[in-house]
């Protein structure tokens, strides 16, 4: 990785900002944290820009707060290249498995 050209680290947030169709009971934890990610990576981007030029973006993956959901965006969010898994929110034993297997971190702030 040559650190001498800026480029651009995206994050791939896993979030459960939104409900499917048939679930009206699920909470979207996603939509209290989503804000705060963003609000970060712009407050970084703009007041403490990283050394060398590079930048942070953020790629989101809505999982509808379903494992199904968000082991698929896990993939899917691989396949575009990100530099670091945030989330998800209510699951992550498999996820973190995928994350570990193509060699990216994972954070994940709410798992149960």
């Amino acid at each position: 990785l040559d650190l001498s050209v800026s480029r651009n680290f995206t994050i791939g947030y896993l979030t459960g900002s939104d409900r499917l169709p048939d679930d009206q009971e699920y909470k979207r934890p996603g939509l209290l944290i989503s804000g705060a990610l963003t609000l970060a990576v712009d407050e970084i981007n703009i007041n403490k820009p990283l050394v060398g030029g590079h930048r942070l973006k953020v790629r989101v993956a809505e999982t509808y707060g379903r494992e199904r959901h968000s082991i698929l965006q896990t993939a899917r969010l691989w396949m575009t290249n990100i530099s670091v898994y945030v989330g998800p929110q209510e699951t992550c034993v498999h996820e973190a498995r995928m994350a570990a297997a193509f060699g990216l971190p994972m954070i994940s702030y709410v798992s149960h």
